[in-house]
């Protein structure tokens, strides 16, 4: 049984150019625009689930360059916890888990997979 994991860290801040510049609909799928949009403050919220991704890129050791960041979506349940959905079967073959944290200026994320 192999277990990797992943943490990224993002400035909030730097969500407001990403945003300018087409990152919502380049990075973020659908849903995950709609909850960002949804959300008091949209720039935390961008920047937890963008970390998020770089953690699970890390934690496979490929980055986040190798493989669609839409191939992965992060979700919510009904409690608000994050968890990954992965519609186009990306890491079937993993339990993930997902924690993501806002504090001032800063989202961090930590991601834990295990191969199944």
């Amino acid at each position: 049984m192999k277990i990797k994991s992943g943490c990224d860290i993002v400035k909030i801040s730097r969500m407001e150019g990403f945003f300018e510049k087409g990152g919502l609909k380049r990075f973020f799928t659908e849903n995950e625009g709609e909850y960002i949009l949804s959300k008091r403050n949209p720039y935390e919220t961008a920047a937890g689930i963008f970390a998020a991704k770089e953690a699970l890129g890390k934690a496979m050791g490929k980055g986040l360059s190798s493989f669609p960041a839409k191939d992965i979506e992060v979700c919510h349940n009904e409690t608000g916890a994050p968890y990954f959905s992965f519609p186009g079967g990306v890491f079937d073959n993993f339990e993930i888990s997902l924690s993501i944290s806002h504090d001032g200026e800063y989202a961090l994320a930590f991601v834990v997979a295990r191969e199944i």
